[in-house]
């Protein structure tokens, strides 16, 4: 299941999974194997540069079998408190509802598939 949003502090129309509550989180960790989570926040300019990179990157690992998602880090403070946070964009990837690796900062859309690749094969 995609969500189509249109999400004004970021931009533009947009296929990521949001997440926005602890029931959404266990829903898509629960059911999906791998999941990409980015933790961002409305006003940081690095997060709103890094969301058309995330976007574009989420078609092709959807393809893949990876659940892309994010939450806001103002909006769901617990789930940020919860993963030790620090700074944002940060990545996370989960496989089988487990965190198995975390990244912070802007990357290219390569840079994230590379992320997901190496964190699939140590997992």
């Amino acid at each position: 299941m995609r969500v189509n949003l249109h999400n004004e502090d970021i931009g533009g129309v947009y296929m990521i999974k949001q997440v926005t509550s602890n029931e959404d989180f266990q829903e898509i960790i629960k059911n999906n194997p791998y999941v990409l989570m980015e933790f961002y926040a409305s006003w940081c300019p690095h997060c709103k540069a890094f969301y058309p990179v995330l976007n574009a990157a989420s078609e092709q690992l959807e393809e893949n079998g990876v659940v892309v998602a994010q939450t806001e880090i103002d909006t769901f403070e617990q789930l940020a408190d919860e993963y030790d946070v620090q700074s944002i964009p940060t990545l996370t990837f989960f496989v089988n509802g487990n965190l198995v690796a975390e990244t912070s900062g802007q990357r290219d859309e390569q840079a994230v598939f590379d992320f997901v690749n190496q964190a699939r094969s140590e997992a």
